[in-house]
């Protein structure tokens, strides 16, 4: 039973409810969770009615809606059982759809104990109906990151340094590369040697920057600088964890981040 009158700090409540420090950051930018109580030092501290609010946030995106959408929702304050009841209406259509998706894994099973190898009609059922179950109820996905880059050897073995399981990919009429996929999002490497060239000036015009979790920064940070990878911005501590920013051998800058705090911290 939680206390009543009790505040969280933004770390406990993203602990507390799974979703991350950078997450309640962006909702108080949008003006959809913004508490307005603070500790001495500044920090931001949520209090139940933050909380009533949040579970009105989270709900409403599990319902496909978008968040310009949630804000003006929000406005006109959704009674929270309605919600509560809309919610349990998707979970009941995704225990349905994995229902469906463990009785034909079970089919499939059962004709493996049979000695029998599974039909391509059973497989391409299966695959659908589990690419159904996983997709995301939220209209908003990001989809692709594909750099092309003038030093693809070095490229390669810079973001397997990072973690990325990268494996070579035709698609049949285009070059060979080197892809993987992260969470779904399609990451590809193109080789580009005719045009070699240097990334925008980081925090430039023109620039950007991809960022990456790892389970180690330390680790992550001792292999790239064994690829002698420029660092531009050594280990920092966050809110979210800690962080650094290295560059790729076309000068990307690189954030590469761990959700917690290093063991030295």
């Amino acid at each position: 039973m939680t206390p009543q009158g009790k505040v969280w700090k933004i770390g406990e409540l993203a602990g507390d409810t799974g979703l991350t420090v950078r997450t309640l950051h962006h909702y108080d930018r949008l003006g959809l969770l913004s508490p307005r109580s603070r500790t001495e030092g500044g920090h931001r501290c949520y209090t139940g009615d933050d909380v009533r609010r949040l579970h009105r946030i989270v709900a409403l995106r599990s319902l496909g809606i978008s968040l310009e959408e949630i804000g003006a929702l929000l406005n006109g304050e959704p009674d929270p059982v309605t919600l509560i009841r809309r919610q349990l209406e998707v979970v009941d259509e995704r225990v349905r759809k994995a229902i469906i998706v463990r009785a034909r894994i079970l089919d499939v099973l059962a004709s493996r104990s049979l000695n029998a190898e599974p039909s391509i009609g059973q497989l391409l059922q299966l695959i659908e109906e589990i690419t159904a179950m996983s997709e995301p109820n939220t209209p908003e996905q990001f989809s692709s990151l594909v750099l092309f880059t003038g030093h693809i050897d070095k490229a390669r073995a810079f973001y397997r340094a990072v973690g990325l399981q990268l494996h070579d990919e035709d698609h049949g009429g285009g070059p060979v590369h080197y892809a993987t996929d992260i969470n779904g999002v399609h990451f590809a490497l193109y080789d580009a040697p005719d045009s070699p060239g240097r990334a925008p000036q980081w925090r430039g015009a023109g620039s950007s920057f991809a960022g990456f979790y790892v389970t180690s920064l330390e680790d992550t940070m001792a292999a790239l600088t064994a690829l002698n990878a420029p660092v531009l911005t050594g280990h920092q501590i966050r809110d979210w964890g800690c962080r650094a920013v290295v560059e790729d051998p076309d000068g990307r800058p690189i954030e590469i981040n761990q959700r917690d705090h290093c063991p030295s911290e």
